[in-house]
């Protein structure tokens, strides 16, 4: 797979140490359309993730969560 981004220039360091943030670029909230309801959207952040493997040990994903309507 091709990479699409250069990693250092999407993660930004924290006064913390070992603690980096990615600000999600999900402007037309579509993030929610490319993964979770396509039928390969799991194996794309499976794959996506997968470049992170070897710099982290761990990795928080905070969504925006779910419209609830009564």
């Amino acid at each position: 797979m091709t990479e699409l981004v250069d990693l250092d220039r999407i993660i930004s360091r924290t006064a913390f140490s070992n603690l980096d943030i990615i600000v999600s670029n999900d402007y037309r909230n579509q993030l929610q359309q490319l993964l979770l309801n396509s039928p390969d959207g799991r194996f794309r952040l499976v794959d996506r993730l997968g470049r992170f493997a070897d710099r982290y040990d761990a990795i928080l994903i905070d969504t925006q969560g779910a419209l609830c309507h009564p």
